[in-house]
């Protein structure tokens, strides 16, 4: 346990997104799917790499439960539409001081950047520390958010607004003067052309199966290998204007 209590990665998941049903459970080749190539890539993690699957409690999300159970992952259920109410449920359920956030559709997400922001948390004082506060260093799906419990509850408390209990930080980066926000930057030169690596349409989901097939291993590709494939992807399928 570090010098800031316990800490695991929150895997949020829901199965019934209207642009890609069941987008967590789909299969990149033979061996993985969306989800569990994630969790195989966060397994690297060096500084934490506790996961509890993070899901609702509705009927149909009872895959992911069943996928947590087959691969020995705690699981936590809780509100569908509050998200923000969903993790802090999960972190005193789990008795956590602080939780990484980590969206279940990205399977590509790179466990040194996990690493990056983590180590750049246990050893200040903040709220809140992001790779995505200020600036965007890196292609969606390499977020990662780390919050501390009692950021949480505030968040919880004070953010009666939908939008914000959707989307669990939106309301810190919104009142940053509420909140300690420490912001990492990239070290190294990613591109800014690539617009993302995440799974959230048909189209991500094509992609990243390309991308998975032309990388030697896909547990152990780095970012700076797998960017380059997105931008070949990206430039033989330019977005519609």
């Amino acid at each position: 346990m570090s010098t800031r209590g316990k800490g695991a990665l929150l895997l949020l998941a829901r199965l019934d997104s209207n642009r890609l049903p069941q987008k967590q459970l789909k299969k990149l080749n033979q061996e993985f799917t969306v989800l569990s190539l994630l969790v195989k890539r966060l397994e690297r993690c060096k500084v934490m790499s506790d996961m509890i699957i993070t899901t609702t409690n509705r009927e149909v999300d009872q895959p992911l439960v069943d996928f947590a159970i087959k691969n020995g992952l705690p699981v936590f259920r809780g509100d569908v539409n509050n998200v923000a109410g969903r993790c802090l449920d999960a972190m005193k359920a789990h008795d956590l001081n602080w939780f990484i956030r980590i969206c279940a559709d990205s399977p590509l997400m790179d466990p040194k950047v996990v690493d990056l922001v983590a180590t750049e948390f246990l050893q200040n004082n903040s709220d809140l520390t992001s790779n995505v506060f200020v600036s965007r260093d890196f292609p969606y799906g390499c977020s990662v958010e780390i919050v501390t419990r009692e950021a949480m509850q505030k968040i919880c408390d004070l953010a009666d607004d939908p939008y914000y209990q959707e989307h669990v930080t939106a309301y810190a980066y919104k009142n940053p003067d509420q909140f300690d926000i420490k912001p990492v930057r990239a070290k190294e030169n990613y591109s800014n052309d690539v617009q993302a690596i995440t799974v959230d349409t048909a189209e991500d989901l094509d992609k990243a199966i390309w991308m998975v097939q032309q990388l030697d291993d896909p547990v152990y590709a780095d970012l700076k290998d797998i960017v380059p494939l997105a931008e070949v992807w990206q430039r033989n399928h330019p977005a519609p204007k």
